[in-house]
């Protein structure tokens, strides 16, 4: 009975019911208001595949052909690799209302415009019904220049269907749409009236999750003088397919579809803008009408879709909670190292670090610069540092650079620009001889070259072979990192404490700043020249470059001048002008220098000394 049935309708369709295609259809239209249908004449076949030529809106096309298949068993569809724009869709798909002998139906037309794919398949099919599906494809062989349909009534009966149409192309390109089919009497252009017309519109459903707005394409309605009300509603109930009880989230208005920018031709494509809050959702749209007063008008309800929570909002909220958690402990971090940093600034006030300076000064202006330095550490860096200039007093120099050398905490050697250069200091030899005390008995058996290191000036010549290996700071762009080095800090303790506190201006009335060594630098660097004047004077500024004589590296640090800093700059008390004759000794010639190849033996000492054959061994050891 049901094969007789649909034999007997399709006849029916074939034979009573006029086929509108092309110009064919338009005189037909114009001529009568009755013409609401336009069958393909592809519709309840069983062969699985035909030619489809008959489906063009130009019959006489003799380039190209086209067949089409009925998919009966796998209809499952790939996902598109890419997500269409509603502007560039590969078809176009419209309702209509279709006057059949026995029963009228709501029909569909899905036109393909100027395809240039080769392959394309969709699906029609009924959402929560698996079951009942439609699965057709389409093959061309060459390329066609005309527009290619499929025009049929998709399912029996006459009801309110929930429908899913899935189109994907060879080149990956498609798309999944949801759609609510009306039943005949409620878009009937001759009998339905503007308050009971459903209006049709589709859900571009690919974009649920991946963008930020979710486009639905609104097919307008036959009524004149019309507007439209389209919303984006959350269904309280998330089991209630019909979604009766529900909130509007976003609403869109088209006043007047004529003039307005989002429709084209007798569709409209609007936006509504989808939160990431998760639930069930779905779309309506109502015609905005006098004739409906309290918007009155029907209210077309889209199937309903779910929206599940974002994975790039997951990805964000985890990527926030480890950006939180890294930024408390940091923090946490950072308060208990700045406590610490604290402390250990009690703590230096109590015990500094001594650090030894090795230089050779070739001019007035690389002396001010090493008194600078000097200063510098111990004001602002919280170091000790011991110039021999300055704190040698009445001891052998040979043997004072001896003893400081195996006894500081730190060792530096600050690279000349003339190595075979003559200091203008009183004591001449004092880089030369530490270069070879270095390479001698002490350091070569006890391997403490971890404590020393060279600084690297802008105008400083190669690094000597002694001390090539040892570790080497730029200055001034490695200040940090040599205090830190002088403290034995961390990479923390570096970025946190002292490279803050050494570019701090907190100071600058007492002391030098890190610009002022800059800037003395800057001056070595422009005239490297070197010249003996053999004249210490004070420093430009006024800061004392002479100390007074300090008997042993534990001497009380307020015995020399270079320590005892005053509270302002412009109060500083200078210290007189030593001026020296190069004929003149400093020491007496009868006291010999402590020679590299005699350390391990007994030697001849001054009488300022009076040192003990114990006091020997120590510095030999």
């Amino acid at each position: 009975m049901v094969k007789i049935y649909d034999l007997f309708y399709s006849l029916a369709l074939v034979v009573l019911i006029p086929v509108c295609v092309g110009d064919f259809f338009d005189k037909i239209c114009k001529s009568s208001e009755k013409c609401c249908y336009s069958q393909s004449g592809l519709c309840n076949y069983d062969a699985e595949t035909l030619f489809c030529n008959a489906q063009l809106r130009n019959t006489e096309n003799k380039k190209g052909t086209c067949e089409i298949r009925n998919i009966k068993r796998d209809c499952s569809l790939d996902e598109p690799s890419f997500l269409s724009r509603p502007q560039n869709l590969l078809f176009s798909l419209r309702m209509y209302f279709h006057l059949g002998l026995l029963e009228n139906r709501s029909a569909f037309n899905l036109t393909f415009p100027s395809p240039t794919w080769k392959s394309l398949k969709f699906r029609y099919q009924k959402l929560h019904h698996s079951d009942h599906k439609i699965c057709r494809q389409f093959i061309l062989v060459n390329e066609l220049a005309d527009d290619l349909m499929y025009d049929c009534l998709i399912f029996q009966h006459d009801k309110e269907w929930d429908i899913g149409l899935t189109v994907i192309s060879n080149e990956g390109k498609g798309g999944k749409y949801y759609f609510s089919a009306p039943r005949s009497e409620q878009i009937d252009p001759c009998k339905t009236k503007v308050q009971d017309w459903k209006t049709f519109f589709f859900l571009h459903m690919d974009h649920v999750g991946k963008s930020p707005d979710l486009p639905v394409t609104m097919q307008l309605s036959p009524f004149s003088n019309v507007s439209y009300n389209i919303s984006l509603v959350e269904c309280a109930n998330s089991t209630d397919q019909s979604c009766s009880n529900r909130t509007s989230h976003y609403e869109v208005f088209i006043g007047d579809p004529q003039t307005s920018a989002d429709c084209e031709g007798d569709q409209c494509t609007v936006y509504l803008t989808l939160r990431d809050n998760p639930g069930r959702y779905a779309v309506t749209a109502q015609i905005v009408s006098p004739e409906c007063p309290n918007n009155s008008c029907f209210i077309s309800v889209s199937p309903t879709f779910s929206v599940e929570p974002s994975q790039v909002r997951i990805w964000i909220t985890v990527a926030f909670g480890f950006a939180l958690s890294f930024i408390l402990a940091f923090a946490l971090t950072l308060h208990c190292h700045i406590k610490q940093n604290r402390n250990l600034f009690l703590g230096l006030k109590e015990k500094q670090p001594t650090v030894l300076l090795i230089y050779l000064a070739e001019n007035q202006r690389c002396w001010d610069l090493v008194n600078m330095l000097a200063v510098f550490l111990k004001e602002v860096c919280y170091v000790y540092p011991y110039v021999i200039d300055n704190d040698v007093g009445s001891q052998d120099p040979n043997f004072w650079t001896s003893k400081h050398m195996n006894q500081v905490d730190r060792l530096v050697f600050l690279v000349p620009g003339d190595p075979d250069s003559e200091s203008v200091t009183p004591i001449r030899d004092h880089w030369t001889y530490a270069l070879k005390y270095f390479t001698g008995h002490y350091f070569a058996t006890h391997q403490v070259t971890d404590k020393v290191a060279t600084v690297i000036f802008p105008f400083s010549a190669d690094v000597p072979s002694q001390i090539a290996n040892v570790q080497h700071f730029k200055l001034v762009q490695d200040m940090d990192s040599l205090v830190t080095w002088i403290h034995h800090g961390t990479w923390l303790d570096c970025k946190l404490l002292w490279g803050p506190q050494i570019k701090s201006q907190c100071q600058k009335n007492v002391t030098y700043t890190l610009s002022d060594i800059t800037k003395a630098v800057g001056n070595v660097s422009l005239d490297p020249t070197c010249h003996n004047d053999c004249q210490i004077n004070k420093n430009s500024d006024g800061k004392n470059v002479l100390s007074d004589p300090v008997e042993g590296m534990y001497a009380s640090q307020t015995a020399s001048p270079l320590h005892d800093k005053c509270s302002e700059r412009q109060n500083c008390d200078t210290a007189s002008e030593v001026a020296c004759d190069s004929s003149v000794e400093v020491f007496d010639p009868e006291v010999p220098d402590i020679e590299l190849s005699i350390l391990g033996e007994k030697t001849s000492r001054s009488v300022d000394e009076q040192s003990s054959d114990e006091s020997s061994d120590e510095v030999d050891d």
